[in-house]
C-alpha cells in the first residue's frame, strides 16, 4: 500500500465512484444549490476536486475495511484454480452440427425434388419415355414430401434445443444474479464505510467552511 496515500492506485476509480455517489445525495445537492439562496457557496465540481485532493485523509477513515478488502483480494489472487472440465463443451458443437443438418437436408431434398419434377414433367410434355417420366414425377413428389417433413422436424428440434438451453433464471424475466464472493462483499463494506465515515462528513465539513 502507498504509505503516502493509504490507497492503491488501482482502487482510485472506486474512490472516485464513492465521491460521485456522495455528490448525488439530496442533502449535498441541496446544499450546493444554496438551499434556496441566490448563490450556491460552492459548485459540485469544486467539491469533487476538494475530495480527491483529500483522498489520503478520507481513505484513512475506512482503513480497517480497506485492509480487509486487500486481504481478501490478495488471497483470491494467489489462488490458481485448475480449469474445470466443461460438461457442456460439446453442446455448442452439437447444436451447430444439428443446425447445419437441419438446413442442409431439407435444402438438398427440395433441390432434388425440383429437378425430378422438372425432368419428369418435361418428358411428359415431349411425349417420350413416359415410363421414365412417371418415375421421375413420383420420385419428385416423394422427395418434396421428405423435404417438407425434414424442414418441420429440423425447426422443431431447433426450438426444443433453444428452450432447453434457456437459463432457468430467465423464466421470471430477470437476469441471473451473480453470487456475492468474499472479495465483492469486503469491497462493498469498504465502499460503504468510505462513504459514511469519510466522504459524506468531508463534504458536509467543506460546505460549512465555504459558508463562513
Amino acid at each position: 500500500m502507498d504509505s503516502l496515500d493509504h490507497l492503491r492506485i488501482e482502487d482510485t476509480p472506486d474512490f472516485e465512484y464513492v465521491v460521485q455517489q456522495a455528490l448525488h445525495f439530496p442533502e449535498i445537492r441541496d446544499a450546493v444549490r444554496g438551499a434556496g439562496t441566490a448563490k450556491a457557496p460552492v459548485s459540485v465540481e469544486q467539491l469533487r476536486s476538494m475530495a480527491l485532493r483529500a483522498r489520503a485523509e478520507i481513505a484513512a477513515t475506512a482503513a480497517d475495511e480497506y485492509r480487509d478488502y486487500l486481504k481478501q483480494r490478495t488471497a483470491v489472487a494467489g489462488q490458481e484454480p485448475a480449469p474445470a472440465a466443461d460438461a457442456t463443451a460439446s453442446g455448442p458443437d452439437a447444436g451447430g452440427l444439428l443446425g447445419a443438418l437441419g438446413v442442409l437436408v431439407p435444402t438438398l431434398a427440395a433441390v432434388a425434388a425440383a429437378a425430378f419434377l422438372l425432368l419428369g414433367y418435361g418428358l411428359r410434355l415431349t411425349g417420350t419415355q413416359e415410363h421414365l417420366a412417371d418415375g421421375l414425377v413420383t420420385a419428385g413428389w416423394t422427395t418434396a414430401v421428405i423435404a417438407v417433413v425434414a424442414a418441420v422436424v429440423s425447426i422443431g428440434a431447433l426450438l426444443l434445443t433453444a428452450v432447453r438451453q434457456r437459463p432457468a433464471q430467465e423464466e421470471d424475466g430477470e437476469p441471473p444474479e451473480e453470487p456475492e464472493t468474499e472479495v465483492s462483499r469486503s469491497r462493498r463494506v469498504w465502499q460503504q464505510a468510505l462513504l459514511e465515515r469519510g466522504v459524506l462528513p468531508f463534504l458536509h465539513s467543506a460546505l460549512r467552511e465555504t459558508r463562513r
